[in-house]
């Protein structure tokens, strides 16, 4: 919300800029979107190992078929053909979850060793925030905040697996699982409160239709280059079964192959 706050002083600052530019003179728009996506390019690369999919109890291998979001933006017009803005936002994927957790167990000569216990396990829900600043323009003769334009942005983004309760089925291996390992597998398998950093590069090709003098419809597609923060560190990964940097990996791998969406919404001018 500060950020929110910060842009809006600046892009309510920038009043006396121009004055012939924006729709019928109102130059300040916020907008909604909601963005979709078919992860067409993760099934060809197969990038996160097989996925399951809840079917009543029980599970069936298939595919991520559809990724969707939604973001506010809010936005300045500086002149004719220039914008700046503030974008916040949430996607909802989903990621596979593990083939494989090591453990460790006391052996019979009382030593521990590790082994490794194979399951098929529902894919993951995954939450990503994101804001990202950018600059908007089009050509010389245009006039934003309506018609064709194109838009860049940088951004940050931080993601987290949300806790539920998963279906799974521990394959081979469950006896080497500790009584409190099995017992508690679930909560013992994944860190639902570790948050997976990262940033992104965006263009978005997008048009905005006036249907009245302050509402426009707007659409079009965006390409995301998302890109997980290498080197971040993480503590307590050893608590859990499935550490935290094989779920990092599996998250970047998911949003570096969710690149194109498409976005529809609806903008208001002030």
């Amino acid at each position: 919300m500060k950020y929110f706050l910060i842009i809006s002083a600046f892009l309510l600052s920038t009043q006396g800029w121009s004055q012939n530019s924006g729709l019928y003179g109102k130059k300040t728009f916020i907008e909604l979107n909601g963005l979709g996506s078919i992860p067409m390019f993760g099934w060809f690369l197969n990038e996160t190992g097989p996925i399951y999919k809840a079917n009543g109890k029980s599970l069936t291998q298939g595919n991520d078929n559809f990724n969707y979001g939604f973001r506010v933006t809010l936005g300045r017009v500086l002149k004719r053909n220039t914008a700046l803005s503030l974008e916040l936002g949430y996607d909802y994927r989903n990621v596979s979850g593990p083939e494989y957790v090591t453990t460790k167990y006391l052996d019979q000569w009382g030593y521990y060793s590790e082994q490794y216990v194979q399951l098929k396990h529902e894919m993951f829900d995954v939450s990503t925030f994101s804001i990202m600043p950018k600059i908007e323009w089009t050509k010389s003769g245009g006039l934003l905040p309506i018609g064709l334009n194109h838009q860049i942005g940088i951004g940050y983004s931080s993601a987290k697996i949300q806790e539920k309760d998963y279906i799974y089925r521990i394959t081979s291996g469950a006896e080497y699982l500790s009584a409190s390992d099995s017992a508690n597998f679930s909560e013992k398998l994944v860190d639902y409160d570790q948050r997976y950093k990262g940033f992104s590069l965006m263009y978005a090709f997008n048009i905005r239709k006036p249907i009245t003098k302050s509402l426009m419809i707007n659409y079009g597609i965006r390409y995301t280059l998302n890109l997980r923060q290498y080197g971040q560190t993480f503590s307590g990964s050893s608590n859990y079964l499935m550490d935290h940097s094989e779920a990092a990996q599996k998250i970047g791998r998911t949003q570096l192959t969710n690149f194109m969406t498409f976005n529809l919404g609806v903008s208001y001018a002030f």
